[in-house]
């Protein structure tokens, strides 16, 4: 899917609110929302920082309760409060209500069941081998959300990089955002193997 001309002018124009306006729309025009991800590249290489302040976590509905009323909700809160938590929680409530399964098929294909195999080196255990039930945290057990959280977080962090590499530039908040994500995925491995 190409930018559209609009977008392209909001971003010259530095609109904030219209592009993420139009950010918001595209997640529910394309659900692997990978024109979301071309948009935001878009907007952030010519310096557009549509990004909300993080602020105080806001109140997450239980996945039973989402619907398409909620999505509508959530989409708008969105465009007030654009932050890469409340971006998760939307994409998350989409692919729920659509029945849209997380895109991680391109992860996965990379990664031969063969070596799902994770090391781990703790109290002086050289080499714990945690059993492949373990590694494959599928949606239909209770560790789904933090997986989920995991591969979301790894997504940005790919995104972030292939960024880097295409412009061959860092951007300020660039490590802000890497460290962020890197910490999220590390509570989300702590969470998964407490259970």
């Amino acid at each position: 899917m190409e930018l559209t001309e609009e977008f392209i002018t909001a971003v010259n124009n530095r609109d904030i609110f219209t592009i993420r306006i139009m950010l918001k729309d595209s997640l529910l025009i394309d659900k692997t929302f990978q024109l979301f991800t071309k948009m935001r590249f878009y907007a952030e290489n010519r310096g557009v920082n549509f990004w909300s302040a993080e602020t105080e976590e806001f109140q997450r509905q239980p996945s039973q309760y989402w619907t398409e009323s909620l999505m509508n909700s959530e989409l708008t809160n969105l465009v007030y409060d654009f932050t890469a938590e409340r971006l998760r929680y939307c994409q998350d409530i989409i692919r729920k209500v659509y029945n849209y399964p997380a895109s991680n098929q391109s992860i996965q294909a990379n990664i031969p069941q063969a070596q799902m195999k994770v090391q781990l080196v703790s109290q002086g255990t050289a080499n714990k081998t945690i059993p492949s039930s373990r590694t494959n945290a599928s949606p239909k057990n209770n560790n789904s959300y933090h997986f989920r959280s995991i591969i979301s977080a790894y997504k940005d962090l790919k995104s972030i990089m292939i960024a880097i590499n295409t412009t061959n530039a860092w951007r300020y908040d660039d490590i802000d955002r890497i460290q962020k994500l890197s910490e999220e995925i590390v509570a989300a491995c702590k969470k998964i193997d407490r259970r």
